[in-house]
């Protein structure tokens, strides 16, 4: 478990090949971002970092280049980077159009984060 969220961000953008993003608004071409989405506390010394992982695509199931496809990809090596920690860390995925030609779907993730780091 780790104790920084800047850290834990940093290692989800090495391990996945994530772009950050400051917001939805601001996506306007394919890619594969992270967001974060903020802490949901869970007890004294425990939260639970929030991210998003966006994936923006033209084509929902365009060969090598859908959206789905690539959720599919990621679904697998999220879960494969969870079980290393023993966490489940993918809870969810949700569809949005953010324009006319650009397909988006939003995977959330929530990693427990536990102690401080002393200032």
């Amino acid at each position: 478990m780790m104790a920084s969220i800047d850290k834990l961000a940093k290692e989800l953008k090495a391990e996945f090949g994530l772009k950050e993003l400051s917001g939805f608004e601001s996506l306007d071409q394919n890619g594969d971002y992270i967001i974060f989405d903020g802490l949901e506390s869970e007890d004294d010394i425990t939260d639970n970092a929030l991210f998003s992982v966006l994936v923006a695509r033209n084509t929902l199931t365009g060969e090598g280049m859908g959206v789905l496809s690539k959720i599919d990809e990621l679904r697998r090596d999220l879960f494969r980077y969870g079980a290393k920690r023993g966490l489940k860390i993918l809870h969810g995925a949700k569809a949005a159009f953010v324009t006319g030609s650009l397909y988006c779907v939003r995977l959330q993730i929530k990693i427990k984060i536990e102690g401080f780091i002393e200032a």
